[in-house]
Parts: C-alpha cells; structure tokens; sequence
C-alpha cells in the first residue's frame, strides 16, 4: 500500500518533531463491572450521544484551524465524521487541513504521515475503546460490543502500522473488553429480568390494593346510596344497589343484614300500598255509586250535557267523536270542503245579459274567492267555448251553487251538457264523461241500517181474573199429577173435576199474555238488496254498470258496502244513507204519570153525662156492706138497666147468676205452698140484693157517644177509622159522688190528611216501535188446589201463580213528519194489592178399615182471594213535544156527617151540647193519568250542546 497516495484517509497525528511516544493506552485498564450493578448505579455522569461528541470535535477542529494546526484540525475533523458521518463542515474541513499539510517537504512528510498514522489508528483505537466503555457504563451492550468491533476491525486494516506485540496487545484487550462486555450483559440481564419480576410483582400487589380499595369504596358508596334510598323508601332500588354489593362482595355482613331489613319493609310497603290501592277503589267505588244516584238534568255548561236529561253525553263528546271518526264512508278532505262551502254562499242578485262564459266564471271566481278549472279541452268536444253567451234573468238570494247550475244548463245540447265537481280544492268543469274518470272506491259501514228494532207486543196483562184463573198452569199441573197418581195406582178420591179451584171459563190467566203475531220480518238478504236498490235508483242511475253504465260498482261485504263512483255521487250516497239513519235515530222518550192526590178531614165532639140518684138508702147500704167500694151507678149495667136482682161474685166468676163483681171484699193471703205469691180472695158476699120497698135507685144514661160511630161506618183502614182507633186529641173526664152520682166525659178530635203520590214510569223506543215497561213487586199466591189421595189419606197439592203490584206502561208512538206531535196508542195501568184474604177447603179420603167398615182420614187447603185497587186505560191520542195531556183519571169524594142525640133535649140551645155528639168526615181523592212524549233528534242535540262539532266532522256542506 502506498502511503503517501492515500494519507489523506489515514488519520494523523501531530506531536511534534522527533519520536512518537505512545503512552500506555486507555483501553489497557480493564474496565471492573460489579455483580448484580444497577444501570444507574456505575453511570457518574449522564453519557454523551454521537452527536454531543460530533460538535465537541468539530469544535476542536475550528481551533486548531485557525491556529494553523492541521494535523490536528484533520483528526479532529476525522473523529467528528466518526460520529457525524457525511457532515459537510466536517468534509470540507478535512480536505483544507489535508490540502494545507501537503504543502510540507515529502520525505519528512512520508514518516511524519505514517508515524501519524500510527498514531491516529491507537487514538482511534484508543477511543473506540473508551467510547466502548463509556457504552459499557451506561448499559448500551449491543452499541458498546460494535463500537469494540468496529476498532478491531480498523486495528486489522492498519495492522501494517503497528508492530505484532502492539496488534496482539490491543486486540487481547478488545477481546477481553468483549468479554466484559458479554459478562456485563449477562448479568445485567439477569438483574432486568428479576427487577421486572419484582416490578410485576410489586405491580400486582399494588393493583390487588387498588382493586381492594376501589371495591370497598364501590361498597361504602353502595352502602351510603342503599341507606338513602332505604329514607326514600325506594326499597326495589336499594335492593338492586344491595344485590351490587354482593356482587362485589357476597359475605358483606352489612349488606345481607340491609336486604333482609329492606325485604321486610319492601313487603310491608307492598302490603301498605295494596291495602291503600283496596281502600282507594273502594272508595272509588263508593263515589261511584253515589254519582250513580244523582239523576241527570238539563246543562249546556261545564261537566256531563244534555239538553232534557233524557239523553246525557259525556263532557269530552267532541273529543271522543273526533276519535272514532274512521275513513269508512265519504268524507271530504278541508280544501274541498271550504270550495263547496264557498258556493252555498247567497248572493243578493245575480243577472247575466250576452256575458261570455269564461266572464261568467270570472265573475263567480271573484265572488266566491275560489278556484275554477275549466277543462276547455273537454268542453270543446262537448261544444261548449269560452266565447258561448250566457242569459239570465235577475236571480235574487240565490247560491252561487244554484247559479253555476242554471248557467251549465244553458251551455252545450241536450245529450251533452258540461258538469262540475270539486276535487284537489278546486271547481273543475268539464264533460260528464271526463268527470266520470276520476272515481274513488270506499267503504260503507251499513250494519246499522241492517239492525231491525224489535216489536214487544207481549206487555203483562194488570188483570186479577188473568192471575187467579192461571188455567195453562192448572191444567199441566193436573195432568203432570193425574199421570202420576195413575202410574202409583192412585186416585183422585173426589166426585168431579179438579176444576172445582180453577174454573174452565178461565184459563188465560198467564201473566204475560200471549203477544199478537209479529210482523213478517224481512230477511237480512232483503234489506241489503232494499239499500243497495235505493241507492243505484236514486243517486246517477245511468252510471252504475249493473244499469249498464261504465262508471258505478257497488257489492255487499259483512255489511259493509263497497262502492266504486265518482266524489260527486259518494257526496250524494253519503248524504242518503245519512238521511236514513238521521229518520231511524228518532227515538221517543213516553212518561206517564199516575198522580193520585187524597184530602181528608176529620172532626169528633162528643159528650157522655149520666145521672144515678141513690133514692134507696137500705139497698145502698146493704151493697156497701158487701162492698166498700161500690156507688150508685153500679146498679146500673151497661145499657142503663137497672140489675134486679144485684147479685155478687169474686173475679173468678163462679156464679153463673151474678152481675157484680165485689171489688173492694177482695184482699190477698200469702200461698202456703210458696209464700212469696200472694192469692186474692174474696170475703163473703151474701144474698142478691133487691127493692123490697120504696123507690128502687133511679139512672138516666145516654150513650150517643158511640152510636155516633156506630153509624159512621168507618171501615177501619179508612182515615176516619184510623183516627177512631187511637186515642182521642183531648179527653176528659169528670164525676160527682154523693145522693147523686154524676159521670161527665167529653172528648175532642181533629185531624187533616192530605197526600200526593206520584208514579211516573218512563220509556224511550223507537220511532214507530212499540215497547212495555214494568215496574211492581211480584207476590206468588195459591190460586188453585188439586188434591192428591191414596188408601186413607189425602192432601191437595197447591197451584200457584203471581200477582203483580205495580204499573205497566205499552206504548206504541210515531213521530210527525213535522217532527212537532207525537201520536201514541197507550195500554197503562196502576195495581195496588190492598189485602190477600184466604179461603179454607177440608176433604175426606176413604179406606177399606177393620172390622164393620171404612176409616176416613180428612185433609184441608186453602187459596189466596187478593184484593186489588186497578186502574187501567188504553186509548189513542197525539200529543205535542215535550207536551202533557190528560188521557184519564177518576174524582171520588166522599163526605159523612153523623149527628146524634137526646130528642128534645138536643134542640135546647146550651144545654144541648150535654146530650148531642157531632162526627164531621171528608174524603176526596182524584187520579190524574198524564202521558208525556219527547221526541229525541241526536243531531239536534248535538248542534245545541256542541255547536260547530258536525263541522270538525267533516259533516256535508
């Protein structure tokens, strides 16, 4: 290798003139790596990066350059590429200090180099192996064992510089800096591994305590939030927070003792609420029932509404109309509607005098502020022009409908005439056939019209012949009991028919009597066909294509009908069948009322006087003997006969004889058996007592004061006869002992009754219906006896029926076609059972006995004869809405005055009021039998309680 031609890639060295001496190099000192180091523990200083130790020589460098030193500057500048290879200063620079030391003397300049050389490859070297170690120091194995073998790889190319010991020498120490170097690693590994094995581990334990810290603070949050939700009394959620805690936790003693508490409560809580929802709903219903009870009434404000209070809609009417309007039918969407409104404005006057057509429609488009699309293409194949002239005479208060009518009349011929519709909310005129085009296929719900309103001719008959002569129910008793008597070999034991307790003349005795035959009802087939017929004959016969038009389908499904037609005609088929219904809804609400109105008057003043005077002192005396307590008039009986003879006796009565009984010779003894009762008895009476001799005692009795009601004849459930059976108002008595006995006795009454019962049945039907109510109590009564006997012994088997107390309204109604009157065909009638009096029946049953003859065995049963009060009527009248009219009735008065006395001595005046006595009784009663028709128009109702709701509807213009 020629050194001079390539010096410029060897390093150089400059030292000064003379020998190189080569100090004992860095590399040589081993490198002492402790076992088990720590990367940080041998590291002094933090290690310089590549491109620290690239400036740092290219700062060298620059020093050495500008104090002329190039030998210098160009290693500087070669170390500087060794770290910073391709730099251009470092370039550039090794090229002038090279280019500046070629200016030297050649031999001198040849040794110089290579001795440079030499020493550039050991400063090379030598730094290659402190960098190596300074790698070492700082844990860069990989980048120190390259840098190692990176400077033996330069020592091998320069080896020519050096001598064999110096190349064996470095390369022995690099060798063993490798070596050091794998130790170092080695060992660092294995430090690494247990450092992160100690890492991990402390990780996991720290993650385990972040885990455990975590989850006890989820848990005390947990806790904290079931406690507030436990204050709320939101147990569900506290036991869904509860359940969390166990999730995280399953033991935790705190959260198992809070479910069970929280459960208990959550039970009870249940259970309060349960029993809180029962009370509530109770109460509910409670208040529910109350209202039930509160009869309706007229009301046009807030809350339920009705215009009579016949007939009640709920307050949200309108709301709950809007809702159940379906799409079956025809009804008109807005814009079209306020079209067709928008013509059925009246206009004052209208005249056209040779105006053209089209300044017709102008004139109408103005006036009625609407859209109006003449098809002018259609018109012109029917003849019909904007220029045609139209004529009309002045029309007053008229449409703009009924004006836009006459004005199509005029236009085009007889076969042909143009024809207007509304749809897509504008007017469009064109010919009939291109307006047929446009067709809409809808549903019609006519189950309704299908429904026929039933005929009740089958009222209960308020007859009592009809009750007690149940025949039908007689005659299949008998015979269900005449079978069964046969087949036990039994028999009726009694001459004659059973029909001894129910005659034959009577046998339509059911209570409901047996309705006339019902009109012939039409099959559902029949009414179907009946709409379907009225609808293609009256609404465009000539398009329906069973007519053999090409425009009308009409079929029958479920009762529901399903038309195909043009708007026009579906406007036309909805207001018909509208029509129908509206003439079907008309319902009649019938009152009848039974007023009966009873006065009476009831007045009594009576006086009772009788005189005894005692003109026999030894009679007297010797009745006192045998009773202290005996006066004058006990000689006297009731009648005022005087009792000759007097004759006394005990209470016990044991002289058949006597006709005194002598109270006052009474006295009690205590019982020897039972010493606290006490027996009375009577001391002795002696012989009858009679005049021998004078004058006998004297009486003047009078007793009108009974006659008078006596001759009254006040039944006893009769007003009168109600007041005599009670105590007088006032009474008052007086009596005078002495010669003389005097007894005074005056009573005093007075009493006014008057009563009003209404009974007021109510019924709504249907327009030309007929229908019945009842309202009674029904009592069975025994109306017949069939008697059932067998070999000495017999019973009668009872047939029973019932009687009904009460009233029955029938009524048949028919509207007016006005709708103003109401013509009614009345069958009413009021029952009252006043009493049910019974009649006994005995019979006798014979039988083969013993000896000499027959044993007869008698039975007995009795029937019920009732008592009725009836008052029945059936007539024909018309009657106006809302209107009352008298149909019958009955006036009875009854008046009774009784007066009796003593003659002659009741005309005295004064005195007479001692022997007269005076009854005063009136009845009156009157029945009146009102009837009082309604007529019911729902759509009435509906516009007078919910004004514009036909409109939100989508009712017909």
């Amino acid at each position: 290798m020629n050194l001079l031609e390539n010096r410029h890639r060897l390093p150089a060295f400059i030292v000064g003139l003379g020998m190189v001496t080569v100090a004992t190099p860095a590399w040589a000192a081993p490198a002492t790596v402790m076992p088990g180091f720590e990367p940080t523990a041998f590291a002094q200083d933090e290690p310089m990066t590549d491109e620290q130790r690239g400036q740092a020589a290219l700062a060298r460098a620059r020093e050495h350059m500008q104090a002329g030193r190039w030998s210098q500057a160009a290693d500087e500048y070669r170390a500087a590429l060794t770290y910073l290879p391709g730099n251009e200063e470092a370039v550039t620079g090794l090229n002038t200090a090279l280019s500046r030391m070629d200016q030297g003397g050649t031999t001198q300049d040849v040794e110089r180099d290579i001795l440079t050389q030499k020493a550039a490859t050991i400063a090379e070297f030598d730094g290659a192996m402190a960098n190596a170690r300074q790698l070492l120091a700082g844990n860069q194995f990989t980048q120190a064992k390259n840098t190692v073998l990176a400077a033996q790889v330069r020592l091998n190319q320069n080896r020519a510089l050096l001598t064999p010991g110096e190349h064996a020498e470095r390369m022995e120490a690099a060798r063993a800096l490798v070596a050091q170097i794998d130790s170092a690693e080695a060992t660092y590994r294995q430090a690494e591994q247990a450092r992160i094995a100690s890492d991990l581990e402390r990780q996991r334990q720290e993650a385990a305590e972040a885990d455990r810290r975590r989850r006890q603070e989820q848990i005390y949050q947990n806790l904290t939030r079931v406690r507030e939700l436990q204050l709320a009394r939101k147990y569900d959620e506290a036991l869904q927070v509860i359940d969390q805690v166990l999730f995280l936790e399953e033991d935790n003693p705190v959260a198992l003792a809070l479910k069970d508490a929280i459960q208990t409560a959550a039970l009870w809580q249940d259970f309060l609420a349960g029993e809180r929802e029962r009370e509530f709903n109770i109460s509910y219903q409670f208040q529910e029932n109350r209202l039930a009870v509160v009869p309706p009434r007229p009301n046009f404000g807030p809350g339920k509404k009705s215009t009579t209070g016949i007939m009640v809609y709920p307050e949200d009417w309108p709301s709950l109309s809007i809702r159940r309007t379906t799409d079956a039918g025809f009804v008109d969407n807005e814009p079209n509607r306020r079209v067709a409104a928008a013509f059925e404005q009246v206009l004052p006057v209208v005249e056209f005098q040779g105006q053209t057509f089209a300044q017709v429609l102008d004139y109408l488009r103005n006036v009625t502020q609407s859209n109006i699309h003449p098809d002018w293409k259609s018109l012109d194949f029917i003849g019909v022009s904007p220029n045609d002239r139209v004529n009309l005479a002045a029309l007053r208060n008229v449409t703009a409908q009924t004006v836009l009518t006459r004005v199509l009349d005029q236009l085009g011929d007889d076969i042909q005439r143009p024809r207007y519709a509304v749809r897509d909310g504008m007017l469009v005129i064109s010919s009939e056939d291109q307006l047929r085009k446009h067709v809409v296929t809808l549903t019609y719900d006519i189950r309704d019209l299908l429904f026929e309103v039933p005929y009740f001719d089958n009222a209960p008959v308020m007859d009592l012949d009809a009750v007690l002569n149940g025949g039908a129910a007689t005659r299949a008793a008998n015979a269900t009991r005449s079978s069964a008597m046969a087949k036990a070999g039994l028999g009726t034991g009694v001459s004659g028919s059973s029909e001894a307790f129910g005659s034959e003349s009577s046998r339509n005795g059911n209570v409901f009597r047996e309705g006339g035959k019902d009109p012939e009802r039409r099959t559902r087939k029949e009414i179907v066909d009946g709409i379907i017929s009225t609808i293609q004959q009256h609404i465009d016969a000539d398009s329906w294509k069973d007519f053999g038009g090409d425009t009308g389908v009409l079929h029958e499904l479920g009762g529901n009908l399903v038309i195909t037609q043009t708007p026009r005609n579906h406007q036309q088929i909805e207001g018909l069948l509208s029509q129908l219904r509206e003439i079907r809804s008309l319902q009649i609400n019938i009152e009848s009322r039974f007023l009966t109105v009873d006065m009476n008057w009831f007045e009594k003043i009576g006086f009772d006087l009788d005189l005894y005077f005692n003109t026999n002192k030894t009679m007297f005396n010797q009745a006192r003997a045998v009773d202290p307590l005996f006066q004058p008039g006990d000689f006297f009986d009731n009648r005022g006969r005087l009792k000759d003879p007097l004759v006394f006796d005990s209470f016990t009565r044991t002289n058949q004889f006597a006709n005194q009984v002598a109270h006052g010779a009474q006295f009690g003894i205590p019982d020897p058996t039972n010493p606290s009762n006490i027996i009375y008895v009577t001391g002795p009476v002696g012989p009858p007592i009679r005049n021998t001799k004078g004058w006998s005692p004297f009486g003047i009795t009078q007793d009108s004061l009974n006659l008078v009601d006596l001759l009254g004849g006040f039944g006893a459930d009769s007003f009168a006869g109600t007041v005599l059976t009670g105590n007088p108002a006032v009474s008052m008595g007086i009596q005078f002992l002495d010669d003389i006995q005097v007894d005074l006795l005056i009573e005093a009454t007075q009493a006014d009754k008057r009563s009003v019962v209404l009974t007021a049945p109510r019924l709504s039907l249907f327009n030309g219906q007929r229908a019945w109510v009842l309202v009674g109590t029904q009592q069975a009564i025994v109306t017949s006896l069939v008697p059932v006997v067998g070999d000495n012994s017999g019973a009668f088997f009872p047939i029973t029926n019932t009687l009904t107390d009460g009233v029955v309204l029938d009524v048949e109604a028919v509207v007016s076609a006005d709708r103003r009157y109401v013509t009614l065909t009345v069958i009413t009638g009021l029952r009252s059972i006043i009493s049910i009096d019974t009649l006994e029946f005995s019979g006798a049953a014979g039988g083969g006995g013993q000896i000499g003859g027959g044993q007869a065995n008698t039975f007995t049963g009795s029937i019920s004869l009732p008592t009725v009060e009836v008052a029945l009527i059936n007539t024909t009248t018309t009657v106006p809405d809302k209107g009352t009219m008298l149909i019958g009735g009955q006036r009875l008065v009854r008046e009774v005055e009784v007066e009796t006395g003593v003659p002659i001595l009741s005309k005295i005046p004064f005195i007479n009021r001692f022997f007269t006595n005076r009854v005063t009784s009136k009845d009156e009663s009157t029945l009146l039998i009102l009837i009082r028709p309604e007529i019911i128009i729902q759509q009435e109702n509906e516009d007078l309680l919910f004004p514009g709701l036909a409109d939100n509807l989508g009712g017909a213009y």
